[in-house]
C-alpha cells in the first residue's frame, strides 16, 4: 500500500468519524428541542439550524437574519437580549438570555438561549455559536407558579388582618360585656340572701331560689366562655396564658361544679368519687375550674339520654388525677387523637348539640400550662372518660404556705 493510499484511508475513517459525530450532535439538539446557530460578529450574518427556526415559528427553507430575528423579538425584550450578547464579546464569557419572539401566527413563544463567542489570536471577536430552545410551557409553569405564591402571599395576610380584627373584636366584646354580667351575678345573689326575708308560701320560695339560681348558673355559664373565647385569642397569636396559682382545695372546685351541673341535668346522675377530704394544690383555681366544668358540660350535652356521669378525683405526692366520665354517645376510634383540636367535634355530633368546639382546645392548653396532660378513653355509642393529671410537686390535706403567684 502506498503512502498515499495510507492517508486517503485514515482521511475516509476521519471524515466517517466526523459525520457520525455530527449526526450524534444533530441528535442530541433534536432531543433537547434545541437548535443551533452561528453569528459571525465582524458581519453580523447568522446561520441557524432547521431546528433552530422552527422556535421562531419558521420554516426550513426560511431565511433569517440577526436583523430579523431582533424584529420578532418583542420590543421590550430586545434590549436585554441584546446587552446579553455585548457582555458576552466584552468579557469573553458565556451569552445567556431568555426572550419571546412573535411567530408569523401572532402567537407569543419563549425562547431561552445560549451561546459563546470564540476570537482570534489577536483578541477579535470572531464568531458566536450557540442554541435556542422553545420553553413557553416552561415559563407558562413558573408565572403560573409565580401567580399561585403571590395570591397564597396575599391570602396569607389577608388571613392574619382576619385574625388582628377578630381578635381586637373580642378583646373589646370580652371587656364590654363583663361588666353586665358581674352586675347580673351580684344581683342575683343579693336576691337570694332577701328571699329568706320575705314572708313568701314555701313553694313561692322555692320558685324564686331554683329560678335565681338558674340564673347564677347561666350568667356564670357566660362569664367561662367569654373567659375562654379571650384566652383562644391569646393562643391563636401564640401568646401563653398568665397563670395565677394559689394553693386552692380541689375537693371544693369539683363539688361546686357538680352543684351548679345538677341545676341542669335533672336527667343525669352525677356522681363525685373521692376518698379525700380536702385536696390541696397550687394552680389557677379559675383555670381548673374552667377545665371541670368543660368537661362536665360536655359529658352531660352529649349524653342526651340521661345516665350516669361520675367525676373521680384522687391525688398523691406526686400529683392529682381528675377524670370525668359519661355514658354517652362516645367518640369514634379514628377521631380519638383530634379531639383537642380548636373547632373540632366528632362526625357523629349532630346540629342538635351546641358548641363552639374550643372548650376541649382551651382545655388542653390550661392543662399544659399547668405542666400536666389530659388524655381520652372512649368508645361509640357507650361513653367517654376524660382524665386529668397534673404533675404536681406537693398535694396535701390541708393547704402549704403561700408562696405568691406564678404567672
Amino acid at each position: 500500500m502506498t503512502r498515499s493510499s495510507t492517508i486517503l484511508d485514515r482521511l475516509r475513517r476521519v471524515e466517517t468519524s466526523l459525520r457520525k459525530s455530527q449526526a450524534r450532535h444533530q441528535l442530541a439538539l433534536l432531543a433537547g428541542g434545541l437548535g443551533s446557530w452561528e453569528l459571525d460578529l465582524q458581519t453580523m450574518v447568522l446561520e441557524s439550524s432547521d431546528s433552530c427556526k422552527a422556535n421562531m415559528g419558521l420554516g426550513p427553507h426560511d431565511q433569517i437574519s440577526y436583523a430579523r430575528l431582533l424584529e420578532v423579538i418583542l420590543p421590550e425584550d430586545r434590549p436585554a437580549m441584546q446587552a446579553s450578547v455585548q457582555r458576552a464579546v466584552e468579557t469573553g464569557g458565556d451569552y445567556q438570555a431568555d426572550y419571546r419572539v412573535q411567530w408569523p401566527d401572532g402567537s407569543i413563544h419563549w425562547i431561552a438561549a445560549y451561546g459563546r463567542p470564540f476570537f482570534a489570536a489577536d483578541g477579535t471577536p470572531e464568531r458566536m455559536l450557540g442554541t435556542t430552545q422553545e420553553v413557553t410551557e416552561r415559563k407558562q409553569a413558573e408565572q403560573e407558579r409565580e401567580r399561585l405564591l403571590r395570591e397564597a402571599r396575599n391570602a396569607r395576610d389577608e388571613a392574619q388582618r382576619a385574625v388582628q380584627l377578630r381578635d381586637t373584636f373580642l378583646s373589646s366584646t370580652v371587656h364590654d360585656l363583663r361588666n353586665p354580667l358581674t352586675s347580673m351575678r351580684g344581683r342575683t345573689q343579693l336576691l337570694q340572701r332577701r328571699i329568706s326575708k320575705l314572708n313568701l308560701a314555701d313553694a313561692d320560695r322555692q320558685r324564686l331560689e331554683d329560678g335565681l339560681a338558674q340564673i347564677e348558673v347561666s350568667t356564670g355559664q357566660i362569664q367561662a366562655i367569654l373567659a375562654e373565647l379571650q384566652d383562644m385569642a391569646f393562643l391563636q397569636i401564640g401568646r401563653p396564658l398568665e397563670l395565677k396559682c394559689a394553693p386552692t382545695d380541689l375537693v371544693a372546685l369539683v363539688q361546686s361544679a357538680i352543684d351548679q351541673h345538677r341545676l341542669q341535668a335533672r336527667r343525669h346522675e352525677v356522681r363525685f368519687d373521692t376518698s379525700h377530704e380536702h385536696l390541696i394544690a397550687a394552680v389557677d383555681p379559675t383555670r381548673i375550674e374552667r377545665v371541670i366544668t368543660n368537661l362536665l358540660s360536655n359529658a352531660v350535652k352529649y349524653s342526651p339520654g340521661g345516665g350516669r356521669v361520675t367525676v373521680s378525683l384522687w391525688g398523691d405526692e406526686t400529683g392529682v388525677a381528675l377524670a370525668v366520665s359519661d355514658e354517652g354517645i362516645g367518640i369514634p376510634a379514628g377521631e380519638l387523637g383530634l379531639i383537642f383540636e380548636r373547632y373540632r367535634r366528632g362526625t357523629n355530633v349532630t346540629k342538635s348539640f351546641e358548641g363552639t368546639g374550643i372548650g376541649l382546645s382551651g382545655s388542653r392548653q390550661i392543662v399544659e400550662q399547668h405542666g400536666g396532660a389530659i388524655s381520652v378513653d372512649s368508645e361509640e355509642g357507650k361513653g367517654s372518660r376524660f382524665t386529668v393529671r397534673l404533675p404536681i410537686d406537693v398535694v396535701h390535706e390541708n393547704p402549704p404556705h403561700c408562696t405568691g403567684e406564678n404567672g
